[in-house]
């Protein structure tokens, strides 16, 4: 931005702050705002324009990972959820589905459920182009976080489809998981 936008933008943050909508915090190397109130946060965000809103997710999700690729594996829940908002499905679902299986392996299985459903749920929308492996890693990660609280009947029936998409992969390692899990269900 030039001289002038960025007074411009200076003067609206102090007034901004002026008003106690929002407060200034020292992070180094710079500053940071914040809302002082959720409701301020969520009215703000309401009034960007639906496409508004999906374009500024995108824009943080892809300086998320170009700042941090290091941390991509952390960072997951967070560039999942900004993808998700921005209706970027290829980077959303790779995402949930690197923080759900993070999440099972911490035996957070209700927050992994979740994040991996969510990852299943837009899978279809992904088309041919997409990773074939993924659909048989969420279904396996889907079917060990529910173990404690998801119906039987409902993980074999789970594990049966992610089976059928494991037959079609040319992956000795992941058809083995998925019949080691299935025997582990049904020996339950």
């Amino acid at each position: 931005p030039g001289a002038g936008e960025r007074m411009t933008v200076a003067r609206d943050l102090a007034q901004l702050e002026s008003a106690q909508l929002i407060q200034a915090v020292e992070v180094d190397p710079e500053t940071e705002y914040l809302f002082r109130h959720a409701l301020l946060q969520e009215a703000a965000y309401e009034l960007l324009l639906r496409s508004e809103r999906q374009e500024l997710h995108a824009r943080v999700g892809r300086a998320l990972e170009q700042l941090f690729p290091e941390r991509s594996d952390e960072l997951a829940p967070v560039l999942a959820y900004h993808f998700e908002r921005a209706n970027e499905l290829e980077p959303a679902v790779r995402y949930l589905a690197s923080a759900g299986l993070q999440a099972v392996r911490r035996f957070a299985n209700r927050e992994a459920r979740d994040l991996l459903d969510r990852a299943a749920a837009h899978i279809d929308d992904l088309g041919d182009g997409a990773d074939r492996q993924l659909p048989v890693e969420v279904g396996l990660g889907r079917a060990r976080a529910g173990f404690s609280f998801v119906p039987f009947d409902q993980t074999l029936a789970l594990l049966e489809t992610t089976l059928a998409d494991a037959e079609q992969l040319d992956d000795p390692r992941l058809l083995a998981s998925v019949h080691l899990e299935i025997g582990r269900v049904r020996g339950a």
